[in-house]
């Protein structure tokens, strides 16, 4: 139950925060005959996806899909939202018909990256937003290092995201550890109770489910 995620310095890893409408299986079959295909035209490519179980860990929202996803280049990702409602006029429509909340922010891969989420561990999404008042670089980076401490697997860390107009997202800090079990990690967060406010603007965390 481990899934694998491999990008190339220059591709763009996309994340995109969904949930999906009760009752639109016939909406999202129209959606995937016409867009997906220009999506993939402009090289995009799906990866291994998640859902979303639990409740929120902390923060105000809890999407029931994680989906991970690449594309060859920045010009190629900027392309296709730049000319896809040429071709599909009522693009945007239909992603609001399908999905009532779509967060998605693209970041552009510096190096090569290979990392990989084991679904036998329990994996937490933790998103940190930050604001001029704050020092919240700085209490990220103690953060991911006290989780590694506590026996976290840090499995994926972004920052310099793009969100797209209309569908923001944008935390400063995007981050996957892994975890033993449940237990292991609220035994983390209970060393951290409050120490986030303050520190950061917001903060949104979720487990992935098993």
């Amino acid at each position: 139950n481990v899934k694998q995620y491999a990008f190339k310095k220059g591709e763009i890893l996309d994340i995109l925060l969904l949930s999906k409408r009760a009752s639109t299986d016939s909406l999202f079959k129209n959606y995937r005959k016409t867009v997906f295909p220009i999506g993939q035209e402009y090289g995009y490519e799906g990866m291994p996806s998640w859902p979303v179980s639990e409740p929120a860990l902390q923060g105000n929202y809890q999407p029931e899909f994680l989906i991970i996803a690449k594309w060859k280049n920045i010009t190629l990702r900027k392309g296709f939202l730049q000319n896809i409602e040429r071709v599909v006029p009522d693009f945007h429509e239909q992603r609001r018909q399908i999905w009532p909340t779509f967060h998605l922010t693209y970041y552009k891969i510096k190096k090569d990256l290979l990392f990989s989420i084991n679904g036998n561990r329990y994996n937490v999404v933790s998103a940190f937003w930050y604001d001029k008042d704050t020092k919240g670089k700085k209490f990220a980076k103690q953060w991911i290092a006290d989780a590694k401490v506590s026996g976290a697997g840090i499995q994926l860390v972004l920052a310099g995201g793009t969100s797209p107009f209309g569908y923001h997202y944008g935390a400063d800090s995007f981050i996957i550890t892994s975890w033993k079990d449940k237990k292991a990690f609220l035994n983390f967060q209970k060393s951290y109770d409050g120490r986030y406010e303050g520190q950061v603007a917001h903060i949104n965390q979720f487990s992935l489910s098993q």
